[in-house]
């Protein structure tokens, strides 16, 4: 996926319970077997264990990618005659901080500017992370992202831990990065080098290389 339409697929997410702002974090869309998803950090959804967790969701969708100080908030309720409508880890949801929810992708997109990432644009198992590699978080740090045209800040980051094995055993990898609070839940993709072409002595721009997602950033910390 281009970082054009990374830019596209990626949204702010807020919390709410009763009507009050519980949480604020970044999310992004995946399609999977024809539906669309919101992915974001399990926390948001969940809250923790000291209050009632939030019933309401809102991310903010683009109404045109040509004028993008046109958007508007959508509300997804997290839970349907009392259950709740996100999906986690089946096995090991308390490890894994990140949630997917079903979303009406007919409906949205009639109205929005939606792109969103598939199976198709994760990294190819032929594609190499070494260490230190560059990759960029996609997300909305709170009071710091451009929220007049609803764009995203992107941070650096380098892989730290060796890719694509699970780190100390569990399900997740180590990135080194300055991340803020709000980016939870953003999409880590490969920075997409260019690739150039040589020929007779002259070389040309082909492809600027593709933005492969590598990973969600949790509001966890592995230490």
């Amino acid at each position: 996926m281009a970082l054009s339409d990374v830019v596209a697929a990626v949204t702010p997410v807020r919390t709410y319970r009763a009507g009050t702002l519980h949480a604020q974090g970044s999310g992004f869309f995946y399609y999977y077997s024809g539906t669309l998803h919101l992915v974001t950090s399990r926390l948001l959804v969940r809250g923790d264990s000291t209050g009632p967790s939030p019933d309401d969701l809102r991310i903010r969708l683009h109404l045109d990618l040509q004028d993008m100080t046109e958007h508007e908030d959508v509300s997804v309720p997290l839970f349907d005659e009392g259950e709740q409508v996100w999906r986690e880890h089946p096995t090991r949801a308390d490890e894994v901080d990140v949630v997917t929810i079903p979303l009406d992708g007919d409906e949205l997109e009639q109205r929005y500017a939606i792109r969103a990432f598939s199976i198709l644009d994760q990294v190819p198992r032929d594609l190499e992370l070494p260490l230190g590699e560059d990759v960029l978080v996609v997300g909305f740090p709170v009071g710091m992202y451009d929220d007049v045209h609803n764009l995203p800040i992107i941070r650096s980051a380098s892989i730290a831990s060796v890719y694509p094995i699970p780190f100390q055993g569990r399900p997740l990898g180590v990135i080194d990065a300055s991340l803020p609070l709000g980016t939870a839940g953003a999409p880590i993709v490969t920075k997409g080098a260019p690739v150039v072409r040589t020929q007779e002595g002259q070389s040309t721009l082909v492809d600027r290389g593709e933005n492969y997602l590598a990973g969600i950033h949790s509001a966890r910390s592995p230490f």
